[in-house]
């Protein structure tokens, strides 16, 4: 597979794990509604999971990318890739001592979709920087 190819399969793949996930809960915010806390349930038993289905896909994409271009790396993606090393061992630090895990989690459920449109903003950056140059 060459390299757009790929891109254009990384892309495509990020978009519809995050429009699918957002549809999700949308249709189950509103199917929760009949709960007295739905509130509550909305977080736990939909929100919280799709973070991890949204990271887990854009972790194998980052991985992915390493692989497939360890030489074409813009510094967006450099910089994205050192502030989810330095949020993986603040992790570990947090959980290491539970008052700051739950002030961290806290702070990830804010911090994780702006990760995951940042990650989505640069692969495509990416793609239409190699399309511009596969043009030319």
């Amino acid at each position: 597979m060459n390299k757009l190819t790929f891109k254009k399969i990384d892309f495509w793949l990020q978009i519809t794990t995050f429009f699918s996930i957002y549809i999700f809960l949308i249709v189950d915010f509103n199917a929760s509604k009949s709960y007295s806390n739905y509130g509550t349930a909305i977080i736990f038993s939909s929100l919280i999971p799709s973070y991890f289905i949204i990271g887990f896909v854009q972790l194998i994409s980052i991985i992915s990318n390493l692989y497939k271009f360890k030489t074409m790396r813009n510094d967006q993606r450099k910089l994205y890739e050192k502030t989810v090393l330095i949020l993986f061992i603040l992790t570990i630090f947090a959980f290491s001592f539970l008052p700051f895990g739950l002030i961290y989690a806290i702070f990830m459920i804010f911090v994780s979709p702006v990760l995951a449109i940042w990650y989505l903003i640069i692969t495509w950056t990416e793609l239409k920087e190699m399309k511009k140059t596969k043009k030319n």
